[in-house]
């Protein structure tokens, strides 16, 4: 029978000063208290605001007088800069709204209060109440929201990483998945918080919590191997504790009642009993209301059917009072059966239509049950896909950038070497192009061929360098820029014959007249290119000031012999 083992938090925080609140007259100690407040100063004024906690806590119904006090002692505590206690009093405001039923006045500060908490860096404080404000929502049947809540405080746990924080938010989880019968997961996760309380400060509280709800798991599954050994190892942190001097009842109250389930699930009901009696003699007897249904299905089993009609009485006396359909419903069914064996025929029939009774309710009740389990773990689920679903769209978006990094990095290591490369030819094309003469010189190595037929020519004679003098005079005048410039008009102007001048031309320069002629025009688009005042002059200006009478004929010579078109010489050579 599942049941929450939780004790409310402010009770253990207030047990050392209880036996201070309990005087005769409790309004006149309430008023000395109060006088005490309103006069005293630093670590008296938080002494007499603990003990007036105290008083309240144990005395008043009304919890608004105890809700004004720790508001008005926290403003204390923020303005002696105490944040820790300032945390504690928050948190004991939401245990206490917790444990009065205030659930709508929790649930509508629950935010603000945890961001407050969170503010003052009380981690401690922040994950306890935290983890109240998750079981709260458990008990008020918020199943979807206790469990948004609680993957909450796990990621924020993740963020502080501390031991501390990562044992109270993983035992959050596992809370919440043991209560949705998520049985496997629950163990994980109490496993977890096991781990971490094991390195935590103060992580003995926390594990022993742990332990309590992880016994809830093994059995829940059958897993009595395990849970065995868990007895094994939770017994002796109990009495290592105690040998501290940090023992308490309830660490003690759960073992036994974990033991008792344990013997329970193996059929050992002698060693179950002796454990149920430990119950008895802690100062929680109440508790044996949760071990009654394995006391009585042992009575079942050894045929003692009037003490499992005993208990079976026991067990519906507490389920009315809790309202519990189940509970009703189980014990009716049993105790329908112990008074057939009793011979009690009248009895058991009338048992036997109560539990027809209860049946059609049970039957509304499960198909509730089970829709809100479904729609807690499609939420759960959901919540899960789309962390999962953020972090490939994370991990996507990071590889397109890595990608996209690698590529401008390629590119731009590519473009300044084509750059170099490029402004190295720009270079060497202009000081070629101011050499006076063509007489025996070479192209810059630009790794093209120039236009023509290769020409290996015989050695010249003098009369080849006469022609080729008065050649060069014409053609340094200016005469190349002539774009119907020929070999014929060269024949005409010097009054050679043309085969002479061809061969001339060929021996001395080592190339044809029209290769010689276009090398001039190139070089003087070169020098136009490299002046600065010719940033504004296109493509075809160029060509023609050269003397080609074709755009598309000069663009292919030029790039033919420099190794660049006439964009890029210019772009390049006017680089700074």
């Amino acid at each position: 029978m599942k049941r929450i083992y939780s004790v409310p938090l402010l009770l253990l925080s207030l047990l050392p000063c209880f036996l201070a609140a309990q005087t005769p007259d409790f309004k006149q100690h309430k008023d000395s208290l109060l006088n005490v407040i309103a006069n005293a100063e630093g670590e008296a004024k938080f002494q007499a605001y603990d003990e007036l906690k105290t008083y309240l806590f144990y005395n008043d119904k009304n919890p608004e007088s105890l809700l004004e006090l720790l508001s008005n002692y926290e403003r204390e505590a923020l303005k002696q800069g105490d944040k820790q206690k300032a945390a504690t009093c928050r948190r004991n405001i939401i245990t206490v709204r917790t444990g009065h039923n205030r659930y709508e006045q929790l649930f509508e500060n629950a935010e603000d209060d945890l961001k407050f908490i969170s503010g003052l860096e009380a981690w401690d404080e922040y994950f306890i109440a935290y983890s109240t404000v998750v079981e709260t929502y458990f008990r008020a049947g918020q199943k979807e929201k206790a469990m948004e809540e609680a993957l909450k405080c796990y990621e924020k746990a993740k963020q502080v990483n501390t031991p501390d924080a990562k044992a109270q938010a993983s035992f959050i989880m596992g809370f919440v998945y043991v209560w949705s019968a998520r049985n496997s997961e629950a163990e994980n996760y109490f496993k977890e918080s096991l781990e971490e309380s094991a390195k935590a400060k103060k992580g003995y509280d926390i594990a022993q919590k742990t332990y309590a709800y992880l016994h809830q798991a093994y059995a829940n599954q059958g897993k009595f191997d395990s849970l065995g050994e868990l007895l094994q190892k939770w017994e002796k942190e109990i009495k290592a504790l105690e040998q501290e001097g940090k023992g308490n009842p309830m660490y003690r109250m759960n073992f036994y009642e974990a033991s008792a389930r344990y013997y329970y699930g193996i059929g050992n009901y002698d060693k179950m009993e002796d454990y149920c009696k430990l119950i008895e003699s802690t100062p929680f007897p109440d508790r044996l209301n949760a071990l009654n249904y394995y006391r009585k299905e042992a009575a079942m089993a050894r045929g003692e059917y009037d003490k499992a009609l005993e208990y079976a009485d026991k067990i519906t006396e507490f389920s009315l009072k809790t309202n519990d359909i189940y509970g009703q419903f189980a014990v009716a069914r049993d105790k329908t059966e112990a008074l057939i064996y009793l011979g009690e025929t009248k009895k058991s029939i009338a048992s036997f239509n109560h539990t027809l009774s209860l049946k059609d309710s049970l039957l509304n009740i499960d198909i509730q049950s089970q829709l809100d389990e479904l729609r807690t773990q499609y939420e759960v689920d959901k919540h899960i896909a789309e962390k999962q679903r953020n972090r490939n769209y994370f991990l996507f978006a990071f590889g397109g950038c890595i990608l996209l990094a690698i590529a401008l990095g390629i590119w731009i290591y590519h473009d300044r070497t084509i750059t170099r490369k490029n402004r190295e030819l720009v270079r060497k094309n202009q000081e070629w192009a101011n050499v006076k003469t063509l007489h025996a010189t070479s192209l810059p190595d630009a790794g093209q061929e120039t236009t023509g037929e290769k020409i290996t020519p015989a050695a010249p004679d003098e009369a080849d360098w006469a022609i080729m003098d008065e050649i060069e005079k014409l053609i340094a005048a200016g005469l190349y820029k002539d774009s119907n410039l020929s070999l014929d008009m060269l024949a005409e102007k010097t009054g050679q014959n043309p085969t002479y001048i061809s061969k001339a031309v060929s021996r001395c320069a080592g190339k044809n007249i029209k290769t010689y002629i276009n090398e001039y025009r190139i070089k003087e688009a070169i020098r136009i290119l490299s002046d600065e005042n010719s940033a504004g002059i296109s493509v075809e200006d160029l060509a023609f000031d050269s003397g080609f009478n074709d755009r598309k004929t000069f663009h292919r010579i030029f790039r033919n012999i420099t190794g660049l078109s006439p964009t890029d010489f210019k772009k390049n050579g006017l680089r700074k």
